[in-house]
């Protein structure tokens, strides 16, 4: 597992959490995210937690990790823990306590909160839509 370089200050390609880049800035990522979201959804697999924080991604935006992968796991058959944190980390109204968690669920939660979409969930924007249809096939 590579070991994430976050608090070296000559570090070249330094990563630093999603979460602390501003909102015009997070758009350049989109091109090295966007594809591996794809890439575990046509795998057949769920991240269940995709939120900001839990991206790490390069000063110079061509890599990025992504962590956090308790919840992960088969579609259709990874369900999401009881007492989900739907205070501080907004999600789909449809991820609730115990339910299956959908590859539309990792891609509302990556439109909103790393592209900054105001409406994602239940977005009526075309782009949203053809994005969300072509990941989900």
């Amino acid at each position: 597992m590579d070991e994430l370089a976050t608090d070296l200050p000559n570090q070249r390609n330094r990563y630093r959490r999603l979460s602390e880049i501003a909102g015009q800035e997070r758009q350049r990522f989109k091109v090295v995210i966007a594809p591996f979201i794809d890439e575990l959804h046509r795998n057949s697999y769920v991240h269940g937690d995709v939120h900001d924080a839990n991206f790490f991604v390069t000063e110079d935006s061509s890599n990025f990790q992504l962590v956090g992968f308790h919840w992960a796991g088969p579609v259709g058959r990874t369900h999401y823990p009881m007492c989900l944190d739907r205070q501080d980390i907004r999600r789909p109204d449809d991820a609730q306590d115990g339910t299956v968690i959908q590859t539309l669920h990792d891609l509302d939660s990556f439109l909103y909160q790393l592209l900054l979409l105001p409406n994602a969930f239940g977005s009526s924007n075309i782009w949203y839509k053809k994005l969300a249809v072509k990941s989900v096939k």
